[in-house]
């Protein structure tokens, strides 16, 4: 009796079919546990890094637009009191940061 490359042998079960099978299997298990999650957390730092990036951008544009305000408006041309006030109200808020960090570092952590 003869069979073609294609079809299983009389009586036996398609070995090539199985296989193949068990290596898709395998590569689909190890993709799901390693590649996945990798992909995750890079995209999580990617939005990170561009949420960063366009927030200090606005921290910065919004800093000069204050002053130009200040300066046009409030102080009559004076761009030394627009420094001034803003750049006191940056540091009033980075003092206020400091101690609320300080004080969270300080609080006791339960298991």
């Amino acid at each position: 009796m003869t069979t073609d490359a294609t079809s299983p042998p009389e009586g036996g079960e398609d070995w090539a079919a199985k296989a193949t099978g068990a290596i898709e299997s395998v590569v689909t298990i190890v993709r799901d546990h390693s590649l996945r999650p990798a992909l995750t957390v890079l995209r999580i730092l990617l939005i990170a890094v561009l949420g960063a990036g366009l927030g200090t951008l606005a921290f910065v544009l919004g800093i000069v637009g204050i002053i130009r305000v200040l300066t046009a408006d409030a102080f009559g041309g004076r761009v030394w009191v627009s420094d001034f006030v803003v750049g006191g109200l940056v540091s009033l808020l980075g003092i206020v940061l400091l101690g609320v960090s300080r004080r969270v570092g300080r609080e006791p952590r339960h298991a």
